[in-house]
């Protein structure tokens, strides 16, 4: 007995669609119902016959009679798309669960679909890796997207990006894969982090995100400002504008112009972006772009730790010390982790309360970590014997000290 379907699908191959055509009629004849669908697309798509809607629903219709899963999943496609018919989710979801039921792979990947719409992804998920398991494609996008989200599972980052992987291997092209494979790639996320895989994709790209993290690619990892600069650019964003800002004001890509940037900082905090907060605070203590002002500074910094951007307690105890409040100063640095700039600043705010002793003990904890303003500060005061005992072969060990930690700084320097 001939085998119409086959002969069908050669014919298709070469083109022949009337031969192809012909040989699904006979199928149909032959009570081979499976080439409802195929005979179906020919009279809803108008290729080679005059396009017939009925015709095409009748086909399938006939092929849903004969338990035909694919015919019962275009049926599903058709109330589901709204094309050919009126959009009806309900009759929709009726012929995509009877084809559920004869393992129909799309028809189970669009069941989790609609639970996915409805927002119930724990339903969804179950669909989404039945889905997988027929290799439907569809299912493994939005499994994957499910594993990335944390939508009706765990996150699980392994898993989606190895089926966004195995996705963009199949050849799919679809920009929204495309832009969650780079994410992957440039987060390390189930794959280790690869820069230059992330950027490869993400230049196939044209949203906002993609183009903001292919500019700090260009500028965190590549160290080539000026394309990080021209691709910051063709970017709308709060975010982009803060990095032209932050380029600006540190002269990347770009004369450095700490006066200009301000002005760029203070769009992004008016627009409550909070990492610009400090440096909006930065441009009032230093007179960026404005008059000096101590109080205006305060508030930024205090507006800065208020939305946990760290180092604001250093900040803040800077304006005390401007505003020679020197006890609130050592309140704030009280709360600061321990550094460098702690350890000096606190110990500056001792000396001017004349608390010697203190001042001395705190400065020699920046000493401990070879900061030569400090190694230099505990030479004065025990050569004058302020906050300790005068010492002055101690005094000479400081000096020497000092003089070992500059050299080595003019060496790093350099």
């Amino acid at each position: 007995m001939a085998d119409y379907i086959n002969l069908a699908n050669k014919e298709v191959e070469n083109k022949n669609y009337n031969d192809a055509i012909k040989y699904l009629e006979l199928a149909i004849k032959n009570n081979e119902y499976e080439a409802c669908s195929n005979l179906a697309m020919f009279y809803i798509t108008g290729l080679n016959v005059e396009d017939n809607i009925d015709k095409g629903l009748e086909l399938l219709n006939l092929g849903e009679k004969h338990n035909d899963s694919k015919s019962i999943s275009m049926l599903g496609d058709l109330y589901y798309n709204g094309k050919y018919v009126a959009k009806d989710y309900n009759k929709a979801r009726s012929y995509y669960e009877k084809a559920c039921d004869l393992n129909e792979s799309h028809a189970i990947g669009m069941v989790g679909l609609l639970y996915y719409n409805e927002e119930n992804y724990t339903e969804a998920v179950t669909y989404f890796k039945s889905g997988v398991t027929f290799y439907d494609q569809n299912s493994m996008f939005y499994l994957g997207l499910c594993a990335y989200n944390g939508l009706g599972m765990d996150k699980d980052y392994t898993l989606s990006f190895m089926l966004f992987d195995r996705l963009y291997g199949y050849g799919s092209r679809n920009t929204e894969l495309i832009k969650y494979l780079a994410d992957s790639y440039f987060n390390g996320y189930g794959i280790n982090q690869d820069i230059n895989k992330a950027k490869e994709l993400y230049e196939t790209l044209s949203d906002n995100e993609s183009l903001f993290n292919l500019g700090l690619i260009y500028k965190n990892y590549l160290s080539n400002y000026e394309k990080a600069l021209e691709t910051f650019k063709r970017v709308k964003s709060v975010e982009s504008q803060f990095e032209q800002a932050l380029m600006l004001y540190n002269g990347l890509g770009v004369v450095e112009n700490k006066n200009d940037a301000y002005f760029k900082f203070y769009a992004c905090a008016a627009s409550k972006y909070i990492y610009s907060y400090p440096f909006v605070g930065d441009a009032y203590f230093y007179g960026y772009g404005v008059k000096k002002d101590y109080n205006e500074a305060l508030k930024w910094y205090k507006l800065a730790l208020d939305n946990n951007i760290p180092n604001q307690y250093i900040n803040i105890a800077s304006v005390y010390m401007k505003l020679k409040n020197y006890n609130e100063a050592i309140n704030y640095l009280d709360n600061e982790v321990d550094s460098v700039n702690k350890y000096k600043l606190m110990a500056e705010a001792y000396l001017k309360l004349k608390k010697y002793d203190l001042a001395y003990n705190t400065f020699y904890k920046a000493y401990e970590l070879n900061d030569s303003y400090s190694t230099y500060s505990l030479y004065k005061m025990t050569k004058k014997g302020k906050g300790c005992k005068k010492d002055k072969d101690l005094a000479i060990k400081y000096y020497l000290k000092y003089m070992e930690l500059i050299v080595l700084e003019d060496s790093e320097n350099k």
